[in-house]
């Protein structure tokens, strides 16, 4: 019985190592290399809503000084999206408490220099006042 299953283990381990030998990666075609989560905690703002375009999700954020500037989220969880359908423009003008992460992504682009793009991804949103 030991002897079966160690011949299985055997087979499965040459296969693996056999099949990835085939595998090859080019510089020609953009690869996230590595992403590392910048911040483990999620972050929480207050924003208003102003719609969303080929950037991602688009909020104006006003800071602690009263200075106004935009914040673009990239992603949002499946889970808000079904909450809050923030494809119409119904809820353009709200306000939300949004909690998000962010993210650093690196990856080689068209002359394999390596870019990094920092991701935010919604993943909570609630209305507010």
């Amino acid at each position: 019985m030991k002897t079966n299953f160690k011949v299985v283990v055997l087979v499965i381990c040459i296969s693996f190592f056999s099949i990835s030998s085939f595998a090859t990666n080019t510089v020609e075609t953009p690869i996230i290399e590595d992403v590392t989560v910048i911040n483990a905690q999620k972050n929480t703002v207050k924003g208003v809503y102003k719609g969303h375009d080929a950037s991602g999700y688009v909020f104006s954020i006003v800071d602690e000084y009263g200075s106004e500037s935009k914040m673009v989220f990239e992603k949002v969880d499946d889970a808000v999206l079904k909450a809050n359908d923030l494809e119409s423009k119904s809820l353009i003008g709200e306000t939300f408490e949004i909690t998000f992460e962010k993210t650093m992504a690196e990856q080689l682009d068209s002359s394999g220099e390596v870019v990094s793009q920092e991701i935010k991804t919604i993943k909570g949103l609630k209305a507010s006042r």
